[in-house]
């Protein structure tokens, strides 16, 4: 069978090329600004294909040494499409998507695939969503996106994203058909209850109980040691007022004397276990344990993104939750990546006598 080549560009620790790995395609490279995510990357791959570079200074060159590339897959940075951020036309961020369409030119691949915030459909009154339409057109693909819900996929967590995927007109005889996710809702409790508390002191390199549910089981893929499920310190005050939350509730939910001097009421929120999460971000300061008086450790944000628990997140504590946080889910990324495959299979004949 043929094995797709792929560039990853801004790949961050990885979470998109583990879903493509998974289905047999092989990224020669992939690049971030980040060594920090690097790092993570390259530890978790044999094949240490993860290099620290901006992409700015990619030349024609660099990329043409790679030789025949099928495609082409990355997330350029979306806070400055973000719903929650000011979403100002001129962030400086907003430019990487063009130079992510700059090294498409020169590779000229059978397909793209760009992932970003849901905001950047009508950022400027969808000027950025046209743009990289008429962009992909101009280059000869034919471009498909479409929203995508990561809970409706068996992720234990709310978090829509828009795919953009641009296939070579040549090799696009027929639409492309994002998978439709309508896969039973996975919880908090049924992602992370079997992992050992740390308010309680236990041991956090070991399982404290055997996998309570099916997601537990896939999530530890035989793992018999953990990493990166660290306390997080809070002050004592900050306890005292998690304490007072309730569950599935926000500060909106106790006395305002008692807040402490909080005025910004997303600060503060207290998981529901019985329902998936709210969007991981790369913060991780406002959304609170259910049971316990702290935040997510590293290693639950990174089940509820549905990282396996044999991959390990390097580098500073606070760097670890933004590589989390940044990630596309690796389950999404696999779902999307067979489908791509398979689309792929049925115009190439899937051999590599194309």
């Amino acid at each position: 069978m043929k094995v797709y080549k792929l560039l990853d560009l801004f790949c961050g620790a990885g979470g998109l090329s583990l879903g493509f790995e998974r289905n047999g395609f092989e990224v020669v490279q992939a690049i971030d600004f980040s060594k920090h995510a690097i790092e993570t990357y390259n530890h978790n791959r044999k094949e240490k294909v993860g290099i620290v570079k901006d992409i700015k200074e990619i030349d024609e060159d660099y990329v043409k040494k790679y030789g025949e590339i099928d495609g082409i897959i990355g997330g350029p940075p979306c806070q400055g499409f973000s719903t929650a951020g000011q979403r100002i036309i001129d962030d400086e961020r907003n430019e990487l998507y063009r130079e992510y369409f700059k090294i498409l030119e020169w590779v000229h691949p059978k397909f793209f695939l760009i992932e970003n915030v849901t905001g950047i459909l009508n950022f400027a009154k969808g000027l950025v969503k046209d743009d990289i339409i008429k962009r992909a057109n101009n280059l000869g693909y034919e471009v498909f996106y479409d929203t995508l819900n990561a809970v409706d996929y068996g992720i234990p967590q709310n978090r829509k994203r828009v795919f953009f995927l641009g296939i070579r007109k040549e090799y696009c005889n027929k639409d492309f058909e994002f998978p439709v996710g309508n896969l039973p809702i996975v919880s908090i409790e049924d992602a992370i209850s079997d992992l050992p508390s740390l308010d309680k002191g236990e041991d956090n390199t070991v399982y404290s109980k055997e996998p309570l549910t099916e997601y537990q089981k896939y999530i530890r893929n035989g793992a018999t040691t953990l990493n990166n499920h660290l306390q997080s310190a809070h002050t004592e005050d900050t306890k005292k007022t998690i304490a007072l939350v309730p569950e599935g509730g926000s500060l909106r939910d106790i006395p305002e004397e008692l807040r402490g001097g909080r005025k910004y009421l997303a600060l503060l929120r207290r998981m529901d276990r019985s329902k998936p999460s709210y969007t991981i971000d790369t913060g991780h300061r406002t959304y609170f344990h259910y049971e316990e008086l702290r935040v997510p450790s590293v290693r639950e944000a990174a089940r509820l993104q549905s990282f396996k628990d044999d991959y390990v997140f390097t580098g500073p504590k606070q760097e670890q939750y933004k590589q989390v946080g940044n990630a596309v889910p690796p389950i999404l990324a696999e779902v999307l990546a067979n489908r791509i495959k398979d689309y792929l299979n049925n115009i190439t004949g899937g051999n590599n006598d194309e």
